[in-house]
This record gives structure tokens, sequence and C-alpha cells, in this order.
């Protein structure tokens, strides 16, 4: 009932609004992403992994979702149905489209997720000190630097990364002596946490990408 009500007030604010209005698959990839936990939490591993894998075809951010699958989990065949189901997404791409667009998205659009521009000028938490260190529309920098930005990025991303994998290293070492409601519980939140990290670390930070930050809200409220 409480993640219900949760997501009912969430589909009323400005990431659903955005997600909606600028045609974007937001709630698709969410649907994925959480049908992939129900699945593995059910041992359909292969439904698991074919879920997260066209969830990574749709955005490819999803693909830190890894962390969980291997490192809390560690059921080893999930990363061969996770690759095997990937490549035969890819597969049947290029055969509808050619590799002209693939060979765009992997050598154009990836590569500029980490130019300084995008980093400066969007709301991304790792890129928080770009204004100090790198010109942009709206201010001047304290010290043009582009050595200093990527540093401060990496020393962010190293801490917030240091973070996650002590939390998911304590519930993994925790886990043995835990009823299977509260293993349960610690599954949803690790799961969830990992989710707003790769929010926190992404370098495109949109408002409408703050959809993923659905099932970590309902499970601070819920839990």
């Amino acid at each position: 009932i409480y993640s219900a009500v949760i997501t009912l007030i969430f589909a009323a604010t400005m990431p659903s609004f955005e997600t909606i209005t600028l045609g974007q698959a937001n709630y698709l990839l969410l649907f994925l992403i959480l049908l992939a936990f129900v699945l593995y939490g059910k041992d359909r591993i292969f439904l698991a992994a074919l879920c997260l894998s066209a969830a990574v075809c749709l955005k490819i951010t999803p693909v830190f979702l890894l962390i969980y699958f291997l490192f809390v989990s560690r059921k080893r065949n999930f990363i061969r149905y996770f690759l095997g189901s990937l490549l035969c997404f890819l597969g049947v791409f290029i055969f509808a489209v050619g590799t002209s667009q693939l060979a765009y998205y992997a050598f154009h659009i990836l590569p500029n997720f980490s130019d300084l521009y995008l980093f400066a000028n969007n709301k991304s938490l790792v890129a928080i000190f770009a204004r100090f260190f790198h010109a942009n529309p709206m201010t001047n920098p304290l010290i043009e630097s582009s050595g200093l930005l990527l540093l401060s990025k990496a020393l962010i991303g190293g801490v917030l990364g240091f973070a996650l994998y002590k939390y998911l290293s304590a519930c993994r070492a925790n886990s043995s002596g835990l009823a299977d409601g509260e293993k349960h519980r610690n599954n949803v939140i690790s799961y969830s946490l990992i989710m707003v990290f790769t929010l926190l670390i992404s370098p495109i930070l949109e408002v409408h990408h703050l959809v993923a930050a659905l099932p970590a809200l309902s499970a601070f409220l819920v839990y």
C-alpha cells in the first residue's frame, strides 16, 4: 500500500511530467530494471538477465546494476545470460538498421558523455566543482584547469563508490544470519542504492532522470 501511494504521488512530480512530455523511456526502463530484480529473486535468472540487457539497450546506465547481480548475489551464470542476450539484442538492432547507427552511438554519443561541456553545464553531482575550473556560458572559473576538473570528478566518484562498496560489503557479510524478510529488505535497499549511485555519477543528469530515484524513495519510506 505504501509503495502504491508513493508511486501515485511521484507520478505528479516534475520528473514524471518531463518524462511524459519529452517522450523519454524512463518508465519503460524502470519497469525492466525492477522486473529484473523480481525475477532474479524468484531464481528466474535467464529472464532477469534478459530484462537487464533490454534495459541496457535502451540506455547504457543500467549496466551499473551488474554490481548488485555480481557482488551482492553472485550467481555466476547471470553474467553469461546477460552478455548472450545483450549480443542477441545488438544483432537484431544491426540487422534492422545497419551498423551506421550503432557506430554513431559507440564512437560519437558515448565518448561525449565525458565531455567537459556536458559536465560543466548539466546538473551532475560529479561536476559540482566544474564551475570553479571550467568556463561556461553562466560563470567564469576561478582557475581554468581541465586537470583539476577531472581530479575533482574522480575524487567525488571515488568517494561515492567507496561508500557504496562498504555498504554492500556489510550487507553481504551479515546476510547469513538474517531471516528471509530481512534479507529481502537488504536486497531492495542495496538495489535501490545502486540506482541512486548511477544517478549521482552520471555526467548528464536532467530532471526526468530522477524517475530512477522512485525505488530508493519507496524503500526509504517503507523500511
